[in-house]
């Protein structure tokens, strides 16, 4: 699947420029096109950021606007996540500073990782990811096969 995400990526970059959609153009019908496509990410190995992303760039939402519509709807995905686990994270043993202090790191990791997934897509550079997906893909699909599986 990582394969067909380095795909959607490669076609999404080069086909798909991208419109001048924003906040106050996109309709219900750009957002149900947008859900859906979240909804079929739930595949491993598909990327919900890319796949929603793509989703934005073919009903013509802003290269820029894209990215953080697809960023705001992965809130209530990890906030449902969150709240289906809590039980179990709080049967886990954890020092509660240690968890709360890789809280703190994911979330100052995850901006920075946006910022940069952000300037790729505004820059037209994000095959440089299906590159990264299809050499992993490559790798993994090698690694499985060798090891018999």
């Amino acid at each position: 699947m990582l394969i067909i995400t380095g795909a959607i990526l490669w076609i999404g970059n080069k086909n798909y420029t991208g419109g001048s959609k924003n906040i106050s153009k996109i309709t219900y019908q750009d957002a149900i096109f947008i859900g859906l496509a979240q909804a079929v990410a739930i595949i491993p190995g598909i990327s919900r950021s890319g796949l929603t992303v793509f989703a934005g760039l073919y009903r013509n939402l802003d290269r820029e606007f894209a990215a953080k519509y697809s960023f705001i709807l992965s809130i209530p995905i990890i906030l449902g996540a969150t709240i289906f686990k809590v039980r179990e994270l709080l049967s886990w043993n954890i020092n509660f500073y240690n968890l709360i202090l890789s809280g703190l790191v994911a979330s100052i990791s995850s901006y920075g990782a946006m910022k940069v997934f952000i300037r790729l897509l505004k820059n037209r550079k994000l095959y440089f990811f299906s590159y990264y997906l299809w050499i992993l893909s490559i790798f993994t699909i090698w690694i499985t096969l060798s090891k018999g599986y």
